[in-house]
């Protein structure tokens, strides 16, 4: 038996198809979780937030003690 022979363009022609079909997948995982992904990320800049100025909050808050001590 021969075995098939693949020319240049057979060869990128398969690959483009396949980086295609993975970008498909992607977008299609992406979108079926896209509430569970933009929940994420809101819960995850408030978390951020509230640490950030939680912080800031409590420099204050020890500063302002360590003057009357």
């Amino acid at each position: 038996m021969s075995s098939p022979t693949y020319t240049v363009g057979d060869i990128l022609n398969m690959i483009l198809g396949a980086v295609q079909d993975l970008i498909g997948w992607v977008a299609s995982a992406i979108s079926e979780n896209a509430q569970i992904i933009a929940n994420v990320v809101v819960l995850g800049g408030l978390v951020v937030s509230v640490a950030y100025l939680g912080r800031r909050a409590f420099r204050a808050i020890s500063g302002w003690l360590r003057g009357f001590f």
